[in-house]
């Protein structure tokens, strides 16, 4: 009996492990930098993630607008909404402590009693499980708003 190929090849499975464990090894050292403000966090996982206003929008589903702000010195004191934020978080895939990170960063807070909040903090904490596509259904299945989708600032 002959075994299937592998779709990747080893030398490709290292390649992809490599960039993988780079970016880990970023996020965790992003997450020691405490001196860095809200817009230079949010600038710096732009940048380990190689992401640029397309990418952004095909993965956050918000406007390329909130993108070029953050980008922008112009917009200094530009601060997304929560809900930005936290579409922001599931498409870069950031997990659950950098997130929090990045809302204190931002002086947004999740409650524990509110269950709009509560249903935020699911999705972050199973961050693997969702893209923005499934965090929009799972919140309009349960009664909620979705995140993205529309124009949010």
């Amino acid at each position: 009996m002959q075994q299937k190929e592998s779709i990747h090849k080893p030398d490709q499975e290292q390649a992809l492990q490599d960039l993988w464990l780079k970016e880990c090894a970023d996020l965790k050292n992003l997450s020691c930098t405490q001196k860095l403000d809200f817009k230079d966090r949010l600038q710096e996982l732009f940048q380990i993630k190689k992401w640029n206003s397309s990418r952004f929008q095909e993965k956050t589903e918000l406007s390329p607008t909130i993108f070029t702000k953050i980008k922008s010195d112009k917009y200094y004191r530009y601060k997304p909404s929560l809900e930005s934020i936290i579409a922001i978080c599931i498409g870069l895939d950031i997990p659950y402590l950098s997130s929090m990170q990045l809302l204190k960063a931002g002086n947004y807070y999740l409650d524990d009693y509110d269950p709009c909040h509560q249903m935020y903090m699911f999705i972050l904490r199973n961050n693997y499980r969702f893209d923005i596509d499934r965090a929009n259904r799972f919140l309009i299945q349960n009664h909620f708003e979705p995140i993205s989708g529309k124009d949010m600032y």
